[in-house]
């Protein structure tokens, strides 16, 4: 695996390369029963090439598209668009960003059944294995 970064952009947008190594070990992670997510989906480094390569379970549509979907026809087309593609590849959809009701019963409407945020829930620690 190669990483790609310039002086103007931080190491979480460092761009990576996925080549053959990456892609075998993605595949022995396959086989060894772990589910793949792709992370902000829909921004620069998490598009469509990525889905194809990776062949995620999840594939999480980032914030910008939640954000303001209950008034903009724009996003909930977006919105309408991945949660077909995510069914028709086989994988599941889910929203991050969702930050009200409003947000929410939009992507409801467009059939998302997956989402994520502090209108669901606060992160917290992990419960302890019993």
């Amino acid at each position: 695996m190669t990483t790609e970064r310039s002086s103007s952009r931080s190491p979480r947008e460092a761009a990576i390369e996925v080549g053959d190594a990456v892609h075998c070990a993605l595949i022995d992670l396959r086989t060894a029963g772990t589910r793949l997510a792709l992370d902000d989906v829909g921004t620069g480094h998490a598009g469509l090439r990525q889905i194809l390569t990776v062949q995620p379970d999840l594939i999480k549509i980032d914030a910008t598209f939640a954000h303001g979907i209950d008034a903009d026809p724009t996003r909930q087309a977006i919105a309408r668009a991945m949660v077909t593609f995510s069914r028709d590849a086989g994988t599941q959809c889910s929203f991050e960003g969702v930050e009200t009701c409003a947000e929410l019963t939009a992507i409801v409407e467009c059939g998302g059944e997956l989402a994520q945020r502090f209108l669901l829930g606060r992160p917290g620690p992990l419960p302890d294995d019993p």
